[in-house]
């Protein structure tokens, strides 16, 4: 059984450890190849010469494992990849010594192991290391381009927020240019005095070409701190014969040939299929192939390289280190000079004014905006839509103002916290949006934590949801949640009779007066019993004439008398309707009047007793806001306040069909009577209601919090904008400019006039009584519909009658005369019947006069109609028998079959009709 190590590299230095190991383990053979670089460094080796020359004709010699051997920091790692790739195809266990590159991983080389870890490991002890300095500010420098830089910045990135660090900008050095102290000056122009050097994949070299250049540049800049891995080359050795030592163990029970030589080896062999597998897993000690905890060596370089510390544990000695020129620590790095500023158009805090050129904004002065005059400072600021179309405004405005005062700095302090702003508009100030992939921010905290803004101002409110995922200043105004509603004032007393009702009820009443009086007139005129007398049994009439008139009709005049009469109780009526139906509209007329002036007299006597409830709301905990329609702005504060609060759900459900985008909206709504309240900041509440004397503020401060400057997550300027919003409140500035944007732009005091007075009756009080007498005419016209066709058909009924009774007397004076004639054959009187079924009768036809036997004919008619529905309907018959239903309850007419005239129909459930 032999173990092969293979010395990738061009120094022999380490053949006496490798004897020395073999000593140590004489129970195995050992085989050391020793393998120079065959290939330049400038030049990409070749992977076929490799894999064929090295892998196949030495490597491959019934190994059971390889040592790939790195000591050399220049030396080209895809030498060892390219091996290490071919060694995983025979399944020969590799292990990596002084390999500590990213490109190394489980997926690409399936049998490699190292016992070094990759350069990543650095940035945490980097992490450490900065937050024992207190250094929170970094500026990180990478070989462009690499892998292991990549893989570093990874983990520095993913972890740095644990450790409160802000990187301020990540600077890419390509390594294959001679740096100039131009190109320097071009990459750390904004940095001054101390920087973090950090290598990724040859830190030696890239320390050696980016120092000097910084050298020339900063001549100051002559030591750095760095990180150094503990182990050293033969410890790293030392620990991967150990486990080799271990896991041959396993071995000894297989009796099984390794793989040698790439031409003599069947790809479906026992060590490939299985035992080379097994092996690997019985020496791997790592799912991500490193020994983890090794110690790191923190190292300070300057012209001699001298050790500080060496970390067993996360600890720094910092009385051991030699600062630059034998000073103190210095500070960290300065604080960035230019800073990208988002604000939110919001009177008082932001106002806009858009512009086409932005320069105009140096030279503006006062402006009137919505009636106030805006002094200024203006500021320059942009509102983008795309990346194409950008909109120029001047800001100015409470917090613009804060803002500037901030950037001004703290005269003779210890740092320079002066700083430069351009400024940019955004829509919303933003939330949280929850999502099945994660949290999405909008607004302007969205640009914070999307790196696309550096601070935000403006009516940015505190809670603990936004801090999550940005950093507050300490507040610089606080404020609460009210309610904003317009003023309604109580209405004015009138000394008089009409005091009690309201205008509208005193209309509707005069309306009612009248449209009872003219429903009263019409229903008694077009009434039969109330128009007509009743004809006689034995009255004759003629065809065309009228039926004589009453001469007691209820004309117009006494129908509104009469409604006058009964509405003041006057008990003086002349006439009263005859009709049912109008007498049914008499009698509710009558209660609706007794009701009216029930309540008015009771109304008129409580009237100067009462006190009127006061109208508007009283607060969020008014029982009455249900009957009010209310809303906020979306996606701000106080829309996620009563969303978070599960007491406020009903509140947020109702409100929710009337949320705005934007204050001024809502504001706008309340004036033109479309909101009748907004919910919102208490200080642009109370801005408003200065400005604007119909409106007024309601209820107590709830939802107390405070406004703040809004900064990115562990942002390095956090604690000195505090500080310098502490400096500015006790020096007065933060009230100075609280009276010029919030208390000289409020108008003089309103005046508003309160009256007590009691409730007055209006038509929703009274409403029930104008339903009662609306039903009162529609019984009524109802009623009078059922009179007039009952009416007529009466009277159809008896014209018939008359009808038929002249034609018998005729008929009887025709057969008197045949009969009073002797000389005639007499022939035998027939009797007609008129009694019509489904069998033919004997009957005279009346057009042309012969005795015939009518013809039924059966047809469809109402009596069909309904009794198959109703058999349908209870019996769930099916609709196939329909046909059959309705000849079986089938009407019959009887025709005269000589010329076809309709003489008589008999009608199921109803009398035989007979046709002249």
């Amino acid at each position: 059984m032999y173990f092969q190590p293979g010395l990738i590299d061009g120094s022999t230095a380490f053949r006496p450890y490798f004897m020395f190991i073999c000593i140590l383990l004489h129970s195995y053979h050992f085989g050391i190849f020793h393998i120079y670089p065959y290939f330049h460094k400038s030049r990409e080796p070749n992977h076929l010469y490799i894999t064929r020359n090295i892998v196949c004709g030495q490597l491959l010699n019934r190994s059971v494992a390889v040592l790939l051997l790195h000591f050399v920091d220049n030396f080209q790692t895809s030498i060892s990849a390219t091996a290490a790739y071919a060694l995983g195809f025979y399944r020969v266990p590799t292990i990596g010594i002084g390999i500590q590159g990213a490109e190394f991983s489980r997926t690409t080389f399936p049998t490699f192991l190292r016992t070094s870890p990759p350069h990543s490991n650095e940035a945490k002890v980097i992490l450490h290391l900065l937050r024992e300095l207190h250094y929170r500010e970094v500026v990180v420098v990478h070989a462009k381009d690499d892998v292991d830089a990549i893989d570093f910045v990874t983990v520095f990135e993913k972890n740095r927020s644990k450790f409160e660090i802000h990187v301020q900008k990540y600077i890419e050095i390509d390594l294959s240019m001679n740096l100039t102290n131009q190109q320097v000056e071009e990459y750390f122009e904004e940095y001054i005095i101390h920087f973090l050097l950090n290598q990724f994949l040859r830190r030696w070299i890239t320390i050696q070409k980016i120092c000097p250049c910084l050298n020339q540049r900063f001549p100051n800049i002559n030591r750095y701190l760095s990180v150094k891995l503990r182990q050293n080359t033969l410890s790293a050795l030392r620990d991967a014969l150990a486990v080799i030592h271990h896991g041959i163990e396993f071995l000894v029970n297989y009796d099984v040939e390794p793989p040698q030589q790439c031409e003599t080896t069947v790809i479906n062999n026992l060590w490939i299929a299985k035992i080379g597998d097994e092996f690997y897993k019985s020496i791997f000690f790592h799912q991500l192939h490193q020994k983890l905890q090794l110690d790191e060596e923190l190292l300070l370089f300057f012209q001699q390289n001298y050790k500080i510390n060496a970390r067993d544990e996360i600890y720094l000695n910092e009385a051991k280190i030699i600062w630059s020129g034998g000073t103190a620590k210095p500070l960290e790095i300065t604080l960035p000079k230019f800073l990208r500023a988002v604000a939110v158009a919001d009177p008082p805090f932001v106002y806009t004014v858009p512009v086409l050129d932005a320069s105009r904004c140096l030279h503006l002065d006062i402006l009137v905006i919505d009636g106030i005059d805006v002094i200024g400072p203006w500021w320059s600021c942009i509102k983008r839509h795309n990346e194409s179309k950008v909109d120029n405004f001047c800001c100015a405005g409470y917090a613009i103002d804060l803002l500037s005062n901030l950037s001004l700095g703290e005269i003779n302090g210890s740092i320079d916290t002066a700083f430069k702003f351009e400024l940019h508009l955004n829509e919303t100030y933003g939330i949280v949006i929850y999502g099945d992939n994660g949290y999405v921010l909008n607004g302007i905290m969205g640009e914070l934590d999307s790196d696309s803004a550096d601070i935000a101002v403006g009516a940015l409110t505190i809670n603990p949801e936004r801090e999550q995922y940005i950093d507050f200043s300490e507040p610089w105004l606080y404020h609460g949640i009210r309610i904003l509603e317009k003023w309604k004032p109580r209405e004015s007393p009138m000394e008089s009779f009409l005091q009690p009702l309201k205008s509208s009820l005193w209309i509707a009443l005069f309306i009612s007066v009248i449209l009872v009086g003219c429903s009263i007139f019409l229903l008694d005129f077009y009434s039969p019993f109330g128009r007509f007398l009743r004809i006689k049994k034995n009255t004759t009439i003629c065809w065309q004439d009228k039926l004589d008139k009453n001469g007691e009709q209820l004309n117009f005049g006494e129908a509104m008398w009469f409604v006058w009469g009964v509405l003041l109780n006057s008990g003086v009526c002349e006439k009263t309707p005859r009709s049912c139906s109008a007498r049914i509209l008499g009698i509710v007329w009558c209660g609706f009047c007794m009701i009216m002036v029930a309540s008015y007299t009771a109304n008129l006597a409580a009237f100067l007793v009462l006190d009127q409830p006061e109208r508007g709301l009283t607060g969020i905990t008014d029982p009455r806001i249900s009957n009010f329609t209310f809303g906020t702005v979306l996606n701000t504060n106080t829309y996620q306040y009563f969303k978070r609060h599960v007491e406020l759900s009903t509140m947020h459900r109702n409100m929710e069909p009337h949320n705005v985008k934007t204050a001024a909206d809502a504001i706008k709504a309340i004036l033109n009577d479309t909101l009748d309240a907004f919910i919102w900041d208490s200080t642009r509440l109370e801005y408003e209601a200065a400005r604007h004397c119909e409106l007024r503020t309601r209820g107590s401060l709830f939802g107390r919090s405070a406004y703040g400057i809004g900064l990115q997550k562990n942002s390095p300027w956090t604690p000195h904008i505090t500080n310098a919003i502490l400096r500015l409140t006790e020096s007065g500035k933060m009230e100075e400019l609280y009276d010029k944007w919030i208390t000289q732009h409020q108008k003089k005091d309103c005046i508003r006039t309160e009256h007590k007075s009691p409730a007055r009756l209006g038509l929703t009080n009274m409403r029930d009584v104008f339903i009662l007498i609306s039903g009162g005419i529609v019984v009524g016209i109802l009623l009078s519909v059922i009179e007039v066709s009952y009416g007529r058909h009466k009277t159809a009924k008896r014209i018939l009658m008359l009808i038929k009774k002249k034609t018998r007397k005729l008929y009887q004076m025709n057969c008197e005369r045949y009969n009073a004639y002797g000389y005639l054959i007499q022939r035998k009187i027939f009797r007609t019947e008129l009694n019509f079924r489904k069998k033919s009768v004997r009957v005279y036809c009346s057009r042309c006069r012969n005795l015939i036997e009518t013809h039924p004919y059966p047809i469809v008619g109402l009596f069909a109609y309904i009794t198959s529905a109703i058999l349908i309907i209870l019996f769930l018959w099916p609709c196939a028998p329909i046909p059959c239903f309705l000849s079986c309850f089938a009407d019959y007419v009887h025709f005269c079959p000589r010329c076809g005239h309709k003489i008589g129909q008999y009608r199921r459930g109803r009398k035989p009709k007979f046709f002249v």
